[in-house]
Order: structure tokens, then sequence, then C-alpha cells
């Protein structure tokens, strides 16, 4: 940035309450501060105008991407966190997660996410307290500032709304669900925008099994923003509690749409769409499936066995090539699970589709060759290739 700029900015900043920027200097000296950006001018860029209001270099650690951040983060545990929303195929909103975990009991913690658009901007604001506060690029000084200034004037000055909600939660935490209704009641009564203070009342309700309640309190919470993380979530978990699958199918869908996928969400997703009969949508997970960076062995359980059903529909319904490739995907998917692979042989036969055998015979590790996945495979290849009487042959040997 050219000197005038810069100049020109500075006479901005000082606009700032000198008391506002006195408390903003305090709070940034005393903390461990990670910025997480994959751009590398990016990081340096922030880094630099921290030091300016404040910052401590030596307690500040800059990050290029997800997993070196949360591994850090879980181990140093910082206060403030800046951190770019998209950081290759993961989220911020996923390390925001994790921040808040180290710091469970910490009311004074700062998670800011800079966004590259205002849809990203939306959805920041709809996880409504775990996010801080965002910042739009391309931002300035004088706006980078002042939403520092902001949020951590909020999180030391709690406005009465966040104090009302801050003692609610405490109060229900030790099951005091009677002061607790009656602080997030007071709350909703002090914001104009109390999408929060429906989700924690309908909490309580739902502590108290009113489930009818609860599902009115974060429907109400919905009204004011549609997108309200914590409401969506809350009356996710209220239809999957009295299993009322296809309700919590299209909630959970909402909150996949909105906000970035991670492997346990998935997994629950691919679940209902397979109990709905909704295998098209299964297919359509895919693509999402594959841009996970991390995939544990549960997900990639979820996802190989919704992608059979969704073959097995596409058999039923006449269209092999479909079901082909569906199977295809299982078989480059499941990283050579060989229950999956026999699996696949075992519809080929079911269908009769010999052609595609030797194609997902060789899927199989070649140190799985005496497993009994492989054997019964190999059983079903050759009732399917072989002249009668072959297999059953292969089988008594």
């Amino acid at each position: 940035m050219a000197v005038v700029n810069k100049k020109k900015e500075d006479n901005k900043v000082r606009g700032v309450a000198h008391d506002q920027m006195d408390l903003l200097k305090k709070y940034l000296a005393d903390q461990l501060i990670f910025i997480v950006d994959t751009a590398a001018a990016s990081r340096r860029r922030l880094a630099s105008i921290l030091v300016d209001l404040g910052a401590t270099m030596g307690k500040i650690t800059l990050h290029s991407n997800y997993d070196e951040a949360e591994a850090d983060l879980r181990d140093r545990k910082p206060k403030v966190v800046i951190c770019d929303y998209t950081l290759g195929n993961r989220s911020g909103l996923e390390l925001l997660q994790v921040q808040r975990a180290a710091h469970a009991e910490a009311q004074d913690c700062l998670f800011i996410l800079v966004t590259n658009n205002s849809s990203q901007s939306a959805v920041a604001q709809a996880a409504e307290e775990d996010v801080d506060a965002f910042i739009l690029k391309p931002y300035t000084l004088t706006s980078l500032t002042e939403t520092l200034v902001n949020s951590s004037i909020q999180k030391l000055f709690p406005s009465p709304y966040r104090a009302k909600i801050e003692e609610g939660k405490q109060a229900m935490n030790r099951g005091h669900l009677d002061p607790a209704a009656a602080a997030f009641a007071k709350a909703i009564e002090l914001d104009p925008m109390p999408s929060l203070g429906y989700f924690y009342a309908g909490q309580v309700e739902f502590m108290r099994q009113a489930l009818e309640i609860a599902r009115g309190s974060y429907a109400k919470g919905l009204d004011y923003n549609q997108i309200h993380y914590k409401c969506l979530v809350g009356l996710f978990e209220l239809f999957y509690s009295q299993n009322m699958h296809k309700e919590a199918y299209e909630v959970i869908r909402r909150v996949q749409k909105y906000f970035p996928a991670n492997p346990k969400r998935l997994a629950t997703v691919i679940r209902l769409a397979v109990m709905n009969d909704r295998y098209e949508d299964i297919e359509a997970l895919y693509p999402m499936f594959k841009d996970l960076d991390y995939r544990d062995a549960e997900i990639v359980r979820y996802m190989c066995a919704g992608l059979i059903v969704a073959a097995q529909s596409r058999f039923k319904k006449g269209e092999p090539d479909q079901a082909s490739e569906l199977l295809r995907q299982v078989s480059v998917s499941c990283a050579g699970n060989t229950r999956f692979l026999r699996r696949i042989i075992e519809i080929l036969t079911e269908r009769k589709v010999s052609a595609l055998y030797d194609e997902f015979m060789a899927r199989f590790p070649a140190d799985q060759l005496a497993s009994v996945d492989f054997k019964v495979a190999r059983f079903h290849y050759l009732l399917g290739t072989s002249p009668a009487g072959v297999g059953i042959q292969y089988a008594q040997g």
C-alpha cells in the first residue's frame, strides 16, 4: 500500500475514540493471535496492521492452511483468531469450532472471519454468537480497526441483550431452567433481531421435553433470520430425536446448503437421504465428499453405502450405465475396503452384468486375495462368467 494512502487511513483511524483505541491496544497486547490465510501477502499485511494497533509481534503466529492451524490451535489455544473464510477445501467456520472448544469457559475470545463476498458474510452472520465479526474484502485499515474495536468492546462490555443471554446460559448449564427461561425471554425484548434469544429459549423447552414450544421458538428465530445456524441445528435435533426423518432431512439439507460441509454432517445427510429414498441426492453429495481434505472411516462407509443403494435404485429404473458409474465411484472411494468390493460383485451377479466383473475384481488389493471377501467375490465371478457348475466346484474346493 502506498504511503500516502496509509497516511489518509491513519487520519481516519484517529476518528475512533481514544478510550476505545486504548482498550483495543490493551486487549491485543496480552493475547496470543493467529492469522490464518492461504495468501502470504494477506497474512503479512494483517500482522503489520495488528502490530500498529497494539499487538505484540512475538505473539502473532501466521498459518497458511487449515490442518496446520488446527493442530497449533489445539496445542497453544490462541484467544484471537483472524481467519479467511476459505482455506482450500476447508472453511474458517470449522476452525471456529476448534477455538470455541479450546476456550469453552472463556468469554473474551475473538474469532473474526475475513470474507470475499456478501454471501459469505451472510453465512458468517448466520453463525451468530460463534463468529464475533467479519471483515469484507477489500478492507482498509479503518474498517479493520473499527471491526476490532467493536468486537473487542462487545466481548469485554457486552450489550444488555448479550449479557442476558449469557446469564440465561449459565443458569441453563446449572440446570436452573426457570431462571434461564426468564433471562432468555427478557433478552428477546432487548434486541430487534433476537434469533439467538429464541434459540436458547427453544433449548430450555427442549430440555423440558416441551417439544412443540421448542419447535415454535426455533421457528420464530428463523423468522428473523432464515439461515440462522443455531436455530436450524436446534430444529434438526428436535426432529431427529422424534424420528421425524423427513422433516429432519429438509432442515439438515438447508444447513448443508448454506454452511460448509464437514464429514460428520455429510454422514448425517447421507443417512437421512437413504431413509427418505432420496437416492439422487446421494449422487449430488458425492462431489462434496471428494472435496473433503480429510475423510475418516465413518464418512467413507456412509458415502460408499449410500452410493451402492443409489446404484441399486438406478438398476431398478432400467438405467445400468448410471448404476455402473456409481459402482465405479464406490470402488474408487472405498480405498480397497474389500467388503464394498465384494458387494459390488454380488450386485453385478444379481443384475447379470458380467461384462464389468474383470474391472471390479481387479480392484482387490494384492494382499487381500486370500480374504473371505475376495473368495466370495471370486465365487460370484465364476457363477456369472463360467459354465454351469464351475462356481459350485470352486466353492467346494
